[in-house]
């Protein structure tokens, strides 16, 4: 009997530790393996996918009073459209540039200067049945000192050849501390008897009221293609993305940094400049990343967007979002701010980082109903 009893009082002990733990030997509350990310990365929000509109090649910015423009093409034209609430609903579509029988308007993209004006440049391309007539591509704006309430008939600043094998291509602006407005863009014009691509700048010193006559050549890759310029600030540095396929690589990333105090005065940035840098040095060269984009966390660090197609078709490229802490380090953390199957496309994206510190991620895709779409990320950034 008194083992009985013993072999009793010794189970309740045991289950009564089990429950409440000793002094000794505190309970600890298991939880299930969580994946810790170093380093800074972005966690895209998918509740926060929106359509903004039909069309495509969409940018969006955010303004000084925390209003978002997006502008796009659609068609044959570019309009623009404004969020009063970070992008939750869009409204007040505007055209800004009508192409006609002969001409089509895209590849807009917008800047708001420090006298808070705003200026879109966009592409005027030649349609192919009138490639040999007197049309010409060229590079125009348009701007707003209003907010937008009122716009500018389109300004054309620079005019190239009259055919897609001579034309100019995709401008982007970048606004240097003393004011100076540069116009970057890929121009195929001064090649008119290769398949060769440099990226060209136009400089403003009032505003956009008047550009330079004559363009500068900022990078030039001898028998390769430049393109797709986007510029930003970094510091004392202007940091330019191009796409890149210098090297015998297919289209890659690369960004070219250049000294504010040089200004581009130390001559054009050629393929082997110490100036360029690859982005993502352990991508294979046959791996295809084109049509990059760049911007600057509130925190400092790089982000950096393409159109990958690893382990995709053709036509079937999704957008990936890197993460730099600085130029000269390969970026890394990738992520997919849109999940879509390899039987959909999701392109000629951009990015835009609000005040908030929040990333917008905007792309042109079929996945979601064909249209220009956006989804919000946030910025974490867990210590080494």
């Amino acid at each position: 009997m008194i083992g009985w009893l013993l072999a009793g009082f010794l189970i309740l002990s045991m289950i009564f530790n089990t429950a409440c733990g000793t002094e000794d030997e505190p309970v600890v509350e298991e939880k299930p393996n969580e994946v810790v990310v170093e380093g800074t990365h972005i966690i895209w929000d998918s509740s926060s996918l929106r359509k903004i509109t039909d069309g495509n090649y969409a940018r969006i910015r955010e303004l000084d009073n925390q209003q978002l423009i997006a502008v796009y093409s659609r068609s044959n034209h570019i309009y623009i459209k404004y969020s009063d609430d970070q992008g939750s609903t869009w409204e007040n579509e505007q055209l800004l540039a009508e192409g006609d029988a002969n001409y089509i308007m895209t590849n807009a993209e917008a800047i708001q200067l420090a006298n808070k004006s705003i200026v879109v440049g966009l592409n005027r391309r030649v349609k192919d049945e009138r490639w040999g007539s007197d049309y010409t591509y060229g590079i125009m704006i348009v701007s707003s000192d209003d907010y937008g309430q009122t716009w500018s008939e389109p300004q054309l600043i620079y005019n190239a050849g009259n055919s897609g094998d001579i034309g100019c291509w995709e401008p982007a602006f970048l606004q240097l501390p003393d004011g100076e407005l540069q116009c970057y863009f890929a121009n195929e014009y001064p090649y008119p008897n290769t398949n060769e691509q440099e990226i060209s700048l136009l400089r403003s010193f009032d505003n956009g009221e008047s550009w330079t006559a004559e363009i500068e050549t900022a990078t030039f890759a001898q028998g390769a293609r430049d393109g797709m310029p986007v510029p930003i600030l970094d510091g004392d540095n202007i940091l330019l993305a191009i796409e890149d396929n210098s090297n015998n690589h297919v289209l890659q990333p690369t960004i070219i940094k250049e000294p504010v105090s040089s200004n581009w005065k130390n001559g054009l940035v050629g393929s082997n400049d110490s100036r360029r840098f690859h982005a993502v040095p352990d991508f294979s060269r046959t791996r295809y990343a084109g049509a990059p984009y760049l911007a600057k966390l509130n925190s400092g660090e790089l982000i950096l967007s393409f159109q990958d197609r690893n382990e995709r078709e053709k036509n079937f490229e999704t957008m990936k979002v890197l993460v730099g802490e600085s130029v000269i380090e390969p970026f890394d953390h990738e992520s997919e701010p849109f999940a879509i199957s390899k039987s959909n496309s999701a392109k000629w994206n951009s990015l835009c980082v609000l005040s908030s510190g929040e990333v917008i991620a905007v792309t042109s895709t079929n996945a979601y109903g064909k249209g220009i779409y956006m989804v919000i990320g946030e910025v974490v950034n867990n210590s080494k």
